[in-house]
């Protein structure tokens, strides 16, 4: 009995999980448009390129800003009123984010889309609950693989989620179609998740009453806490080498697609989703594959050296379509084979009693390098701009290869 409870709360779990990364992909390629096309944008039509970058890169930073506080006040709150009720509540304040969303695009209020996204960061922390969850219902011998559930569920919602944005925010394809539309489906499909929650599934960790107190700092403390120990302190520069990269790749080349190259909502959401079916099958098969015959440092090695290349391709790849698209598969490839492995890094580096602060510090490094990339799109304004950013970038992801070049194991890592 105890068994089917715990695979009905698995699926419970990675339902959840799929339709709250299908509810975001969806919005995704609607940033781009709505602040570089003058027709459309949320923006004066007399504002400068300059602007239009630093507000699209200001809008997709202020969720990352915000769940340096939200992701430990909804996991402290969730050991307290338990995994089903707190997911109840962060999936609402998602729901109000999305609706005020929606309502500041046909208002064109740039200040509540600003709002909404700063709710949104602090109410989302579905998947990091929901991993809890899962090992909540684990044992030793199957916790990893319920956790790949979790996983494929959010890169395959991550996935598909961006191109059904793009083709439902389409106007001319049908009057119900526009910039909302995509926003009334996530609501909906944030809805079936609520509907889902209070029906299929049970509480699955013991409720703490009272037991810690709630620190709306503890990202912040992880922060700081990631230079300070020296046996994570090259991993904590490689993985912020790494995410800078990844995070000023990804909306740089929206951005890119959006003001230079004209596209639209629905050639943004294929566009993503093409670069997410590479990062899913570089992720599951083929880094796993490596691992197999390369330890974990040597696999993040090769992944650098990737990026390094792929950073320099830029240069050159970003005058074209075709170029874009094609330096995007070496980036994605190489993102894949240095994100686990260097999280199983930072795991191998401290003791086991550490490893839920060292995942925490994985977090907050996350948030602050993703805000640190939109500062680098924000002063992408012209090609040159573009061109030195790039070398600035792959002389970090080389320094970061040398880190781990230098770096000891304390045991060889496998897969």
């Amino acid at each position: 009995m105890a068994k089917q409870q715990n695979l009905m709360a698995l699926i419970s779990l990675s339902l959840l999980v799929l339709i709250d990364a299908m509810s975001f992909g969806i919005v995704i390629p609607l940033f781009a448009p709505l602040f570089m096309d003058p027709q459309h944008s949320i923006l004066a039509p007399n504002a400068s390129d300059t602007m239009r970058q630093s507000m699209y890169a200001l809008v997709f930073c202020i969720p990352l800003i915000t769940i340096l506080i939200g992701s430990p006040l909804l996991g402290s709150l969730s050991d307290r009123w338990g995994r089903k009720k707190v997911l109840i509540i962060g999936l609402s304040g998602v729901l109000i984010s999305f609706m005020l969303m929606y309502i500041s695009i046909e208002l064109k209020s740039l200040a509540l889309l600003m709002l909404s996204r700063a709710l949104l960061g602090l109410s989302d922390g579905t998947q990091s609950i929901a991993q809890a969850a899962v090992v909540d219902i684990s044992n030793p011998q199957n916790k990893a693989k319920n956790m790949s559930f979790i996983s494929a569920a959010s890169t395959l919602g991550f996935m598909f989620g961006p191109m059904l944005g793009g083709f439902c925010s389409a106007s001319f394809l049908s009057k119900l179609f526009g910039y909302g539309a995509p926003y009334v489906i996530a609501n909906l499909a944030i809805l079936t998740n609520i509907a889902l929650l209070v029906m299929s599934f049970k509480e699955t960790g013991k409720i703490r009453h009272h037991e810690q107190k709630i620190k709306l700092t503890d990202n912040l403390k992880e922060l700081i806490y990631a230079f300070i120990d020296k046996r994570i302190l090259r991993y904590s520069t490689c993985f912020i080498a790494l995410q800078l990269l990844w995070s000023s790749f990804f909306e740089g080349t929206i951005m890119l697609l959006s003001k230079n190259f004209h596209y639209n909502s629905i050639s943004i959401g294929w566009y993503t989703s093409f670069l997410s079916s590479i990062f899913t099958v570089s992720l599951m098969i083929l880094s796993k594959q490596l691992l197999k015959i390369l330890s974990s440092r040597q696999c993040a090695m090769a992944g650098f050296v990737l990026l390094g290349v792929g950073a320099l391709a830029c240069t050159v790849a970003f005058n074209s379509i075709m170029g874009i698209y094609l330096v995007t598969i070496p980036i994605c490839v190489g993102v894949a084979m240095t994100y686990n492995t260097l999280l199983a890094l930072f795991s191998d580096a401290v003791d086991e009693d550490e490893q839920g602060r060292t995942m925490g510090i994985s977090v907050a490094l996350s948030a602050i390098s993703w805000t640190i990339g939109s500062g680098i799109v924000a002063l992408e304004v012209n090609h040159f701009a573009v061109i030195v950013s790039h070398i600035i970038l792959a002389m970090i992801i080389f320094m970061g290869f040398y880190l781990l070049f230098q770096s000891k194991e304390r045991s060889e890592y496998h897969l």
